[in-house]
């Protein structure tokens, strides 16, 4: 499990971050994705300019997250209502046995 991964857990745990659902960032609230944004870089909130990568792109790189887990972190958070430590657990399974090296970097376009 990589370190980032294993700091996005933490901070779901963290009781720091208040949860939202149907938007990655309301007001001072995240969806699960949103608090990762934050971990990579909180200074990057706001609207993608065209022709940028979206946010979740860049986030699949750097969590080395795939679509299905992707989706399926949205359908927790979102349709499910799963908490953030509900969320955490998810991850901490599905990351055990990982390859634990660092999540790579998706361009300067974005971070």
């Amino acid at each position: 499990m990589s370190t980032l991964i294993k700091q996005w857990i933490a901070a779901l745990r963290s009781g720091q971050y208040t949860q939202t659902q149907g938007f990655t960032k309301r007001g001072d609230s995240y969806c699960c994705l949103g608090v990762a944004v934050c971990l990579v870089d909180n200074d990057k909130w706001g609207p993608w300019r065209e022709g940028e990568a979206s946010y979740s792109h860049c986030l699949s790189q750097r969590y080395r997250l795939d679509e299905e887990t992707t989706h399926q972190l949205v359908e927790m958070n979102d349709k499910q209502g799963k908490t953030f430590p509900e969320i955490a657990d998810y991850l901490e399974q599905k990351y055990a046995e990982s390859d634990p090296s660092e999540a790579v970097d998706c361009g300067p376009s974005i971070w």
